[in-house]
């Protein structure tokens, strides 16, 4: 989100100019935002993150709550 935000700020502002913009036809570096992407980066973002809690989550479902807090005691 904070890239994406960032990204429209550069598109819409032009933030961060190019050096020596006088010798351009643009004086900031310019910014495509594609939906495409901005889906495809959210999606695997959150595959990658479920994927992750795969492990942890089946190795605490294995464990019988009684036992659980017993152990950390």
């Amino acid at each position: 989100a904070l890239g994406l935000a960032l990204a429209l700020l550069q598109k819409t502002f032009g933030i961060v100019s190019l050096p020596g913009s006088d010798a351009f036809l643009i004086d900031a570096y310019p910014v495509s935002i594609s939906t495409t992407d901005v889906v495809f980066v959210g999606v695997m973002a959150l595959l990658l993150c479920m994927s992750a809690a795969l492990y942890p989550a089946s190795r605490a479902a294995a464990i019988e709550p009684a036992d659980a807090v017993n152990m950390s005691g």
